[in-house]
């Protein structure tokens, strides 16, 4: 009796309160630091008590069904069973990689249902069939086989692109606005099916380089999968991509639950100081979305704060005061430069030696 518990458990749809909890954890995972273990065969803990199985079928009595769906219609929640602890960590095929590989291309970068928001569903669509495999004159090869080709576009209708949507993500593709007929677009919707103009990646390539397992603070497992990034010949990545992958009620077992891109460009993070008077001249944090706060006292002169971007191995920064400038990095060594046009000529440019890297200390006040 009890083994016909745990399987009608297992049956069960995630009610909403739990799948909540897992989207709240994703979202913080990566500024919390999850516990990583390598891939490998291993029994999983087996925490599954009596009384779990007594509650379930308590439900089961309840509802009248062993299907029981807690969802609300509509929501952005994973479409995935329960998982109990006695199930074996799920694996990935090398068909799985080759998918996740392509999704490098085609997904944009994302942690938290919420932030499903109309600017992703468009790039997600736009990406996944800009780049057909191979074209006819009227059909493109495509990650779902063969589709229709015209007019120089993909032709995915609305039952296809919700499917697709659903295969990977779990979620309901939701209305969001994607042009019209005369629209000039790369993404227009019309005659009930989205027309997705042609383009490519450029000179890019994905390899796969490893896959963990991820254990949050519940004890729930999900995979991190990694790919390196690599532009044109180079032999080395020069970024990385982490696919988030936690079970699900699919035709591959798996749904993609995040998505997160790290540059492998040299830290800019750090304390620097004046060449010419050895003090710290420049202090440089990198805050959590990526951006930097940088705090710049040019000597006799004056003291800018405010906030920069990487972009191409340049931080370009503006302060608060209005003022703009890049850093960029010869070793340990920072070179500023001040670019707004009212800046005086001679002092232009300023250089700085990193005394330290990475530090945790705050970032500059607010």
């Amino acid at each position: 009796m009890e083994e016909k518990l745990k399987k009608a458990y297992d049956r069960m749809t995630m009610p909403a309160a739990v799948s909540a909890r897992i989207e709240g954890t994703l979202k913080k995972k990566r500024g919390k630091g999850w516990q990583y273990r390598y891939l490998r065969p291993a029994p999983r803990r087996r925490a599954l008590p009596r009384i779990l199985a007594a509650a379930c079928f308590a439900l089961v009595l309840a509802a009248g069904t062993a299907a029981l769906t807690l969802r609300p219609a509509g929501s952005l929640a994973p479409s995935e069973t329960a998982a109990t602890e006695e199930a074996p960590p799920f694996s990935l095929t090398e068909d799985d990689l080759e998918l996740l590989r392509k999704m490098c291309f085609y997904m944009p970068d994302w942690q938290g249902y919420e932030n499903l928001d109309a600017d992703f569903w468009r790039q997600f669509l736009f990406a996944s069939f800009t780049c057909p495999e191979s074209l006819t004159d009227t059909t493109a090869r495509t990650i779902l086989g063969e589709l229709p080709y015209q007019s120089g576009a993909v032709l995915l209708s609305r039952e296809q692109a919700e499917d697709y949507v659903k295969e990977f993500l779990g979620v309901d593709l939701p209305e969001f606005p994607a042009g019209g007929a005369e629209d000039s677009t790369n993404l227009n919707f019309f005659d009930g099916c989205y027309h997705i103009h042609l383009s490519d990646f450029g000179d890019v390539d994905y390899r796969y380089l490893g896959t963990e397992i991820l254990s949050d603070e519940y004890g729930m497992d999900y995979l991190d999968v990694t790919f390196g990034g690599f532009l044109g010949g180079d032999g080395e990545a020069s970024w990385l991509v982490d696919f988030t992958i936690g079970p699900g009620d699919t035709q591959r077992g798996f749904l993609i639950v995040g998505k997160t891109t790290r540059s492998l460009e040299p830290s800019f993070a750090g304390d620097y100081a004046a060449d010419d008077t050895g003090e710290i001249g420049l202090e440089i944090r990198e805050k959590g979305d990526g951006t930097f706060q940088l705090r710049l006292n040019v000597y006799r002169v004056t003291t800018l704060e405010g906030e920069g971007r990487l972009e191409g191995g340049v931080l370009s920064f503006s302060s608060r005061d209005g003022e703009e400038g890049t850093v960029t990095l010869e070793g340990d060594t920072a070179l500023v430069t001040i670019t707004s046009p009212g800046w005086p000529d001679g002092i232009r440019s300023y250089r700085y030696t990193r005394t330290t890297g990475s530090p945790e200390a705050p970032a500059p006040a607010q």
